[in-house]
């Protein structure tokens, strides 16, 4: 049965939430079935974007131009060219777009920033002025913070007008923290944060479990599942999110070798266990700048709790991800917590004595401060640093997942730089507001910003 225009639409944004492979098969045979349709040449390469496809996506939408572009197109085409480190290119595919009749003030936001990326100040500056009867914009109210670096009268009377309404600070937020540089989108994918751990030590972090790059390292993967024979390794494909294709491996196990591009990552064992349940802490790094110190770590986080006991020895259980939990699960209590997410200090305070609840703490504070030290040392922030208009990167943040083990040792499983907020319950979007809350007049540089909720990295 050929599907119509919504239909293939509705169908790939729903498989995107549980099958990605899936969502972009169906938008290529899609785009196959009708290749002088724009919409179906640009839903495809809308699923290339999530699947990090971004050179291939770029394809795509210059292909779905060639039908008449308009200025969601060339968004999306300079959206990539970022991803991919082209400023330049990018911001000539944003100065397109707004030059077309569907663009929006959002559109000038990103346009300014991308020029400012691309080095030059005073075109951005001259491009970030709408005019008197714009329409408020809480995206440019931010990319005009940047450009005005110099000014300080207008940093402050854009400084607050940010801060003072939440709805539409949660706006600048949310828009800019998905509109990544290249060098921070490098840790985005586990292979590639691997590849940097493996090229900037001289040895494995403590906190970073073995941990193998397929194809690349498979001789060395499969010896060490070998030598292991009733471990448990996790594969995972890099471009997928949550525990989309996450599966287990042993080699006592039998299960088949994976194919294709994937990470092997050793499963820790015991880990630590509340009320029976594994456990994933979720922490926030913020980088104010690409500079040496400028790193912070929230002083708070999130814990999110297994819905499924340990000992069940099911697949879901091995893995602590609120979005591949039952809904009805996320609203149910588990021990002492009215649900599975509560922000970290309170679940410190509650299932630790105080020694071990300050262990705890202190060893996550020493990962959060290593990993910035690997952002260096591995050129994460020398790449920031050499972007021309370097004063034009928004300020960011970035969240990492950790599990501990059965000795509350952390081990770091990946890090998010557009991480999710206000999964599952009122208390984990209370840790997102509260986040917010002490993020944002640090980025802006408020005079009365919450430093102390803020841990310096150096």
């Amino acid at each position: 049965m050929q599907l119509t225009q919504a239909q293939a639409h509705e169908a790939v944004a729903g498989l995107m939430k549980t099958d990605r492979p899936a969502a972009l098969g169906l938008a290529e045979r899609f785009a196959q079935e009708h290749p002088d349709s724009r919409d179906a040449i640009q839903l495809f390469a809308w699923a290339l974007v999530y699947l990090y496809e971004f050179e291939k996506a770029v394809g795509q939408y210059k292909r779905a131009a060639r039908f008449g572009t308009t200025a969601g197109i060339e968004e999306w085409l300079g959206f990539c060219q970022r991803r991919l480190g082209r400023y330049g290119e990018s911001a000539h595919h944003y100065l397109r777009a707004l030059a077309l009749s569907d663009a929006t003030i959002d559109t000038r936001a990103i346009a300014a920033n991308a020029i400012h990326l691309a080095g030059d100040h005073a075109f951005a500056r001259q491009l970030s002025y709408p005019g008197r009867n714009a329409p408020p914009s809480a995206a440019l109210d931010f990319a005009r913070w940047m450009i005005e670096f110099d000014r300080q009268d207008q940093r402050r009377a854009l400084r607050n007008r940010l801060l003072g309404n939440d709805e539409f600070a949660d706006q600048a937020v949310f828009f800019w923290q998905q509109r990544d540089v290249e060098p921070l989108a490098r840790i985005d994918r586990k292979d590639l944060l691997a590849r940097l751990l493996e090229g900037s030590a001289k040895r494995r972090p403590t906190w970073w479990p073995e941990t193998y790059r397929l194809p690349m390292q498979e001789k060395a993967a499969k010896a060490a599942v070998r030598s292991a024979p009733h471990a448990r390794w996790i594969v995972k494909a890099p471009q997928l999110t949550g525990t989309q294709g996450v599966r287990a491996l042993s080699e006592a196990g039998g299960e088949p070798w994976p194919e294709g591009i994937a990470v092997l990552q050793r499963f820790i064992e015991p880990p630590f266990l509340y009320e029976g349940r594994k456990i994933n802490i979720r922490l926030h790094i913020s980088l104010r700048a690409p500079a040496t110190g400028a790193a912070s770590l929230w002083h708070d986080g999130l814990v999110f709790v297994s819905t499924a006991p340990y000992r069940d020895g099911t697949h879901g259980a091995l893995f602590v991800n609120p979005l591949s939990a039952e809904k009805s699960a996320l609203e149910q209590p588990i021990g002492a917590f009215a649900a599975p997410g509560v922000a970290l200090q309170t679940f410190l305070d509650t299932a630790f004595d105080t020694a071990d609840a300050r262990r705890v703490r202190d060893r996550l504070v020493e990962t959060a401060s290593q990993l910035v030290g690997y952002l260096e040392t591995g050129g994460i922030l020398g790449a920031m640093r050499a972007i021309p208009g370097w004063r034009g990167l928004p300020p960011t943040f970035f969240g990492v997942d950790i599990g501990l083990d059965a000795d509350l040792n952390p081990w770091l499983f990946e890090a998010e730089v557009a991480p999710g907020h206000g999964l599952g319950s009122p208390a984990t979007r209370e840790v997102w507001r509260r986040f917010r809350r002490d993020w944002l007049p640090l980025a802006l540089e408020a005079p009365d910003a919450p430093h102390a909720s803020f841990i310096g990295l150096a």
